[in-house]
């Protein structure tokens, strides 16, 4: 179910709220929408549904570029359109959005910085850790962050968004749950979204990826034509990705039950520390989305503080269909 929950002001959360030196754009906004939650727990799917609502959430859909999911917006917000890289304009189905990933990639890039610099990865955490809370890693990852809003989100995230844009907007990536601490730095107002799912339900859908990605031949979404067209057109993004992938395959990875468990209670426990923001935090229940759609999707507009009709209403149902919730 959707909920609320206050608790005593932790250091993980800003008391200083000075303006933080980023770019202008990002100031001019309205606080943002943080997804975090589990890989696996329906973030993806919370995050197609708030884009329906007519959050900004940026380029998302499948990470192969042929297939890109873009949701765009009017100066004033009143159409969405899909579009896709490749062909026409289409509407996007449950299973377009479920076979992808649902978020932005350059803030899941930005992101997966703080983890490389850790040396840590998505389901490799214990590096971050041991060094988050030290001055001169948080520093670092600040830094990081501020220099992102001048860098990719300024040429990537924003190029999607209507010049004059001033709506909801924010992100999903479940790494956010491990480096939201330095994103409410820039934001420290921002408002903060936790996907929760049944532990044995994420286990074995991570373990039923991890099967299929061990089986892929080569181990890359997209043809190579792709990718190296791809990189004669962002090169500086190109390098980025191999880096982070040639890093990521060094790291050891869970190869049990037990190992999948403890990586989950690692990110709900994270997650819940959060519940120290009071009105600004809240979580959503994955299950509960499913068994009744209509009741959290409007709980969730009301939280973000933004206005649904029955149009949207039944296009964010649409996603939730009984059938497709093996996909998740």
């Amino acid at each position: 179910m959707f909920e609320k929950e206050t608790g005593a002001v932790e250091s993980i959360i800003p008391q200083d709220r000075a303006p933080r030196w980023i770019y202008a754009r990002f100031r001019e906004l309205k606080p943002p929408i943080i997804v975090i939650g589990m890989h696996r727990s329906g973030t993806s799917l919370v995050s197609a549904i708030l884009a329906l609502m007519g959050v900004y959430m940026g380029r998302i859909g499948s990470p192969q570029e042929e297939n890109k999911l873009i949701i765009c917006h009017t100066p004033h917000n009143s159409l969405i359109i899909y579009t896709s890289q490749r062909s026409t304009m289409f509407v996007p189905t449950p299973t377009t959005v479920r076979d992808g990933y649902a978020e932005d990639e350059s803030f899941r890039l930005v992101n997966q910085r703080i983890f490389a610099r850790a040396g840590a990865d998505w389901d490799y955490v214990d590096p971050l850790l041991a060094v988050r809370d030290e001055p001169q890693f948080t520093r670092s990852a600040v830094r990081t962050l501020q220099g992102a809003t001048f860098g990719i989100l300024r040429s990537q995230y924003l190029s999607g968004m209507p010049k004059n844009y001033q709506g909801s907007w924010g992100w999903k990536d479940p790494r956010n749950t491990f480096t939201l601490r330095y994103w409410l730095q820039l934001f420290p107002d921002a408002k903060v979204l936790h996907v929760r799912r049944s532990p044995d339900a994420v286990v074995r859908s991570l373990m039923r990826r991890a099967e299929r990605w061990a089986a892929q031949t080569p181990p890359f979404g997209q043809p190579l034509h792709r990718r190296v067209l791809g990189a004669i057109s962002h090169p500086r993004l190109a390098f980025e990705r191999f880096a982070l992938r040639k890093m990521s395959h060094q790291k050891p990875r869970p190869k049990t039950e037990e190992d999948w468990r403890h990586l989950y209670d690692l990110y709900v426990s994270e997650g819940e520390k959060y519940r120290a923001m009071g009105d600004q935090y809240s979580e959503v229940s994955y299950e509960a989305l499913l068994e009744n759609p209509q009741e959290i999707i409007k709980a969730i507009a009301n939280f973000i503080e933004v206005e649904i009709n029955e149009v949207i209403l039944k296009q964010a149902r649409e996603f939730i269909l009984p059938a497709e919730t093996k996909r998740w």
